[in-house]
C-alpha cells in the first residue's frame, strides 16, 4: 500500500523532534544589547517603515554587520523586514519556517521559532530563539539572525529594548536580554527572525515574526 505523508503529519513530526531536542543549547556567535536611548528612540521611528533587515540593522546596530559574513549579510539586504502591530494579540507565539532542497524527493528544510517573556527577582527576561528540526535537529544552515524587541506599554506603547544575534554556520540561535526594575506596565516581546538556506534550497531564505501576549507586570 502506498504511505502519503502530508504537511500535517510533516509539522507534527517536527514537533516531536523538537520536544525530544528541548534540552540542547543553543549555538551563538554574534550578539549586541541595545541601551542607546537615540538608537532605541531610533528604532521606535523605523517600526513599521518600508526598511529591510540589513538598513535597519545598519542603522540601529551599526557594528553588527562589522563581524557578518559578506553573502548573508547581502541577502538581508534583499529582506523586507516583517513588522507586527503591537497592539495586535496573538494565538500562538512558536512560528513554523519550511524549504524545499534541490532533490523534492528528500526531507524538507523545516525550523520553529518563538519569543518568551518571564519575570523574577525584578528583572524581565526577553528573548526570541529559533532552530532547525528537519532534516535533523543538527542540520547547520549559513546565517541565522534575530532581532527581539521589547515593549512596554503604560499609556504609551513604544520599544525599551532590543537585542540583536547573527550566527554562522549554525543549526539554532537566541537573542535573550534582561530589564531591571521594570515599572507596572503592560510588557510584551516581539521577535523577528530570519535566516539563508544552503544553495539550492528553495526559497533561498525565511523572515518572519514571533510574539509574546501582553503581560501585566506590577
Amino acid at each position: 500500500m502506498k504511505k502519503i505523508v502530508t504537511q500535517s503529519m510533516i509539522v507534527s513530526f517536527a514537533l516531536v523532534l523538537m520536544v525530544l531536542f528541548a534540552g540542547v543549547g543553543f549555538a551563538k556567535e554574534n550578539s549586541f544589547s541595545l541601551t542607546d536611548e537615540e538608537k532605541i528612540e531610533l528604532a521606535n521611528k523605523l517600526w513599521g517603515t518600508d526598511i529591510t533587515y540589513g538598513e535597519y540593522i545598519e542603522q540601529v546596530f551599526p557594528d553588527a554587520y562589522e563581524k557578518s559574513p559578506d553573502t548573508p549579510t547581502k541577502t538581508f539586504y534583499d529582506m523586507k523586514v516583517i513588522w507586527m502591530d503591537p497592539s495586535a494579540e496573538v494565538s500562538e507565539s512558536k512560528q513554523i519556517f519550511t524549504a524545499t532542497g534541490e532533490d523534492t524527493k528528500s526531507v524538507p528544510y523545516l525550523g520553529v521559532a518563538d519569543s518568551e517573556l518571564s519575570y523574577a527577582s525584578s528583572k524581565i527576561t526577553y528573548k526570541t530563539w529559533q532552530r532547525m528540526v528537519l532534516p535533523t535537529p543538527y542540520t547547520r544552515i549559513p546565517s541565522m539572525t534575530i532581532l527581539t524587541h521589547l515593549w512596554r506599554d503604560n499609556g504609551n506603547t513604544e520599544i525599551i529594548g532590543i537585542k540583536y544575534a547573527q550566527g554562522s554556520n549554525v543549526y539554532s540561535l537566541e537573542a535573550k536580554n534582561t530589564y531591571s526594575n521594570p515599572a507596572p506596565a503592560y510588557y510584551r516581546v516581539i521577535g523577528q527572525y530570519s535566516g539563508v538556506f544552503p544553495s539550492g534550497v528553495t526559497p533561498p531564505g525565511y523572515n518572519g515574526v514571533s510574539s509574546t501576549d501582553w503581560v501585566y507586570i506590577s
